[in-house]
């Protein structure tokens, strides 16, 4: 499963009708995987990158996070400590409780479990999805 977090500087895009091709490319590279669109942190006015996202992805494959209250950090461009646990908990609680994903999320038994996975991280400028 693909968990793809989108950033905050989203929020701020105008060019709505490229970021739609670029959500739908994304989409066509993940094919049959399943995947999880998690909008930004809304700390500020949404252009509406969300409606272009939530459009994109497939039906409940998009979380809406501009409907939770996330704790600003002290840069206040990113949540803080509290912030991303209350952030990550609505994240895990949404994957736990739709069947659709076809698996359970347990948290570790003690704290430093390692946990085998693979980490993706995209740019979207630097990778040319833009």
């Amino acid at each position: 499963m693909v968990v793809f977090v989108v950033g905050l500087n989203e929020l701020y895009a105008k060019d709505l009708k490229k970021r739609t091709k670029a959500a739908q490319k994304f989409i066509e590279k993940l094919g049959d995987v399943n995947y999880l669109w998690v909008g930004p942190a809304n700390f500020d006015k949404d252009n509406g990158i969300n409606a272009v996202f939530e459009a994109t992805a497939a039906k409940g494959k998009f979380f809406r996070s501009k409907d939770i209250s996330i704790p600003k950090g002290s840069d206040k461009r990113h949540p803080s400590i509290s912030g991303y646990r209350i952030w990550m908990t609505s994240i895990a609680n949404h994957i736990q409780n739709d069947t659709s994903y076809g698996f359970t999320l347990n948290p570790p038994k003690k704290r430093g479990t390692i946990i085998k996975g693979k980490v993706i991280t995209a740019n979207a400028a630097k990778d040319r999805g833009y």
